[in-house]
């Protein structure tokens, strides 16, 4: 299955968003990444719990949002609005 993929940091860039549609699929999947992107700026015992959490969960991200077309745009909406502001 054919996937679009975007993947954007923040400013410190220790944590990130990526943004993920399927083709045939409706919805837009946001999975939120909460640490261990820069790795150099974490110690031993950070990497390790980093490691954990990726091996108990199975997934390295925090938490996924699932939207719809209609909250896709709305969000859209909303951050083009912020950003112009």
């Amino acid at each position: 299955m054919k996937v679009t993929r975007k993947f954007i940091t923040c400013s410190c860039e220790s944590e990130a968003i990526l943004i993920e549609k399927y083709k045939g699929e409706d919805e837009i999947y946001l999975s939120l990444f909460g640490r261990g992107l820069n790795i150099k700026r974490y110690n031993i015992k950070d990497r390790i719990r980093h490691i954990w959490h990726i091996i108990i969960n199975g997934f390295p991200y925090t938490d996924e949002i699932v939207l719809s077309k209609q909250k896709a745009s709305e969000l859209a909406k909303t951050l083009t609005s912020l950003s112009e502001n």
